[in-house]
């Protein structure tokens, strides 16, 4: 699949922004853990969410979504062996590891898959779940992990966000302490701690990078509501910084915290009230310096699509990738429309400003069609980008909003 995009009459307007993408896959996969019915709210209608529910079908999950609230029945007999070759496609499908374990002690799943972003081994997972006294068999097409957990401390080495999760979801029915140090604090982390305790599950220290879960028995009926997905804001942020401005509502400003200083920084004028954020740009903006980390230093998600915002702005600036080895994969393509970047080791420098020319793109990653799409706006002409298919497995209704924003996108199949 293919689009084609450019900017037509670009003009500030209101754009609603989504429920977090990366705290509803683990939330689906965590209802695995409750007796009981379980409801979400501001779930995102997005291709990795409907793969997500269809793995969840197969393994006898009955579920409902409207108008963005999922319903999940709990099940007497879960089928531990996931054979949906689409776990292979989706790396969020790796929580039904934790919340399997968690449940049942057991399950095989074939190995998770997602964007290719260089080395994203799921050694900590797995270092974790044998920490807990499971067993892990690998071959080359799925994983078998089984055994009778205890509770534990685990000391990360790194603060890996999926890591922390699904050590969550393995200890939070286990009888006894666990303690998780140098976890990760996203607020994707922190919004799964308060769905899990809305189920039952006490765990102190949320928010901190040392959390402690007693064990409980039971986990109980919830409904629940899902943080805004900080990633979309801050991408529409930065589609407004390219352009007159943006208003976005239902957006958290708290989690947005590094963007806003960038952006700020760089001479936007940026008001905040109410879930809501105005952006204006009422003067040329300043080069940048960002180096990208664990939160709250600037999210390695939104590195493609800052780096857009630098080839449009007077002088050089500067990003430093600190998580990911392959996280430029745009780097090719804004070249081709004639920007001025080049990647040094781990460090991207871009030399603006420089006009942008509509071209043949290829996306090869999520992130990586966000920022295409986000210099496919700085062009009059028409840009085709090539598997655009990637974009919807993060963005939600994305063609009607660049619509209402007076940006055309346009389908190809």
């Amino acid at each position: 699949m293919k689009a084609k995009v450019r900017e037509k009459s670009y003009h500030d307007c209101v754009i609603p922004i989504s429920g977090s993408k990366n705290s509803a896959l683990p939330m689906i996969c965590a209802s695995i853990l409750c007796d009981e019915e379980v409801v979400l709210n501001n779930i995102p209608e997005i291709e990795d969410t409907k793969v997500l529910l269809e793995i969840m079908n197969s393994i006898g999950y009955h579920v409902k979504i409207i108008n963005h609230t999922l319903t999940i029945q709990p099940i007497k007999k879960i089928k531990w062996k996931i054979k949906n070759e689409k776990v292979k496609n989706l790396r969020g499908s790796y929580y039904f590891m934790g919340a399997l374990l968690g449940k049942i002690g057991k399950l095989k799943i074939p190995h998770p898959g997602g964007c290719s972003l260089g080395e994203r081994p799921i050694n900590y997972h797995l270092d974790a779940f044998r920490n807990m006294n499971a067993t892990v068999k690998e071959t080359k097409k799925y994983l078998k992990i089984e055994g009778n957990l205890f509770a534990t401390t685990h000391e990360l080495d790194f603060p890996s966000v999926g890591a922390t999760i699904n050590i969550l979801l393995a200890s939070v029915r286990l009888n006894g302490t666990t303690i998780i140090s140098n976890a990760a604090t996203e607020p994707e982390v922190t919004d799964v701690c308060h769905f899990l305790t809305s189920m039952g599950a006490k765990i102190s220290g949320i928010g901190t990078k040392c959390l402690h879960i007693e064990g409980v028995k039971k986990l109980k009926k919830t409904e629940y509501t899902i943080i805004p997905d900080r990633i979309e804001a801050g991408t529409f942020l930065i589609l407004g910084a390219l352009h007159e401005g943006i208003t976005l509502t239902n957006v958290d400003a708290n989690h947005l915290k590094s963007i806003l200083d960038v952006l700020r920084q760089c001479g936007c004028e940026i008001t905040c009230m109410n879930r809501m954020i105005s952006l204006k740009k009422t003067k040329p903006l300043s080069p940048f310096q960002i180096r990208i980390g664990t939160y709250p230093d600037f999210p390695t998600d939104l590195g493609p699509q800052i780096s857009v915002l630098g080839t449009q702005i007077k002088g050089t600036s500067y990003i430093e990738e600190t998580i990911y080895t392959k996280r430029f994969s745009h780097i090719s393509s804004l070249k081709a429309m004639g920007g001025d970047l080049y990647l040094n080791q781990n460090m991207l420098h871009i030399h603006g400003s420089t006009t942008l020319h509509a071209s043949e793109l290829y996306s090869y990653d999520l992130r990586c069609s966000a920022a295409l799409v986000l210099a496919a706006t700085c062009c009059h002409d028409f840009s085709t980008i090539h598997h655009i298919e990637m974009l919807f497995r993060g963005y939600e209704n994305i063609q009607k909003k660049l619509s209402d924003l007076g940006i055309d996108f346009e389908l190809i199949r």
